[in-house]
């Protein structure tokens, strides 16, 4: 089993990048947010790993952190969810997010992870909110501050990358959308808003 991989980053691309060990490169799948905190090419990178073995396959999943990998294989866990939708969760939600989500029960937001359909997102529910951990009820509450806003931020941007738009191009169009409502009602909306800007740049 590979725990973890610490080599020089020699390639990347949408959803995977090649680890440089020693010599021998290393493919590894990975969510966008992990992709986005890439250094540049040349440079040392570690990564927690796991590994997936089929019958006609191995395949290497590599996280920037550990909360990555602990939710990526506790998804694993659930019937019916395979490392694709895994990793699309984590591609479109922060691990802070998801646990949030597991917590509030939050259906319709799973539902719109690529993948994972009404009875998949209440299965995930059923088996993980108590395994992720509950937000705090005084933590629930709570007013969105800067702090809130700048999560819901990142995780729009994410969401965007997973749709095939660079950090850079995500990044200016959620800050656009931003600039429309000091307060977006949630990330969905947001990420809306944002591809309308990125629509219209493609005209």
């Amino acid at each position: 089993m590979i725990a973890f991989l610490r080599g020089k980053l020699a390639a990347e691309s949408t959803g995977k990048v090649v680890l440089d060990v020693n010599g021998v490169g290393y493919q590894l799948l990975v969510s966008s947010a992990t992709l986005a905190d890439m250094p540049p090419v040349g440079e040392e990178v570690f990564l927690h790993t796991h590994m997936v073995v089929r019958e006609d396959s191995m395949q290497l999943y590599g996280f920037k952190t550990e909360e990555e990998l602990f939710i990526f294989t506790a998804v694993l866990g659930v019937s019916g969810v395979g490392p694709k939708g895994a990793l699309s969760l984590l591609s479109t939600y922060q691990p802070g997010s998801i646990r949030e989500i597991m917590a509030n029960e939050d259906v319709t937001a799973l539902t719109k992870v690529s993948g994972i359909g009404k009875k998949t997102a209440q299965r995930l529910i059923l088996e993980l909110k108590d395994k992720l951990g509950s937000i705090p009820a005084a933590a629930k509450k709570t007013a969105p501050n800067i702090k809130h806003q700048g999560s819901m931020h990142r995780d729009a941007e994410f969401a965007l990358m997973a749709l095939g738009y660079s950090q850079s191009e995500a990044a200016e169009a959620v800050k656009l959308a931003c600039a429309d409502s000091s307060n977006p009602p949630d990330v969905s909306a947001l990420v809306k808003s944002a591809l309308k800007y990125l629509m219209k740049e493609q005209r």
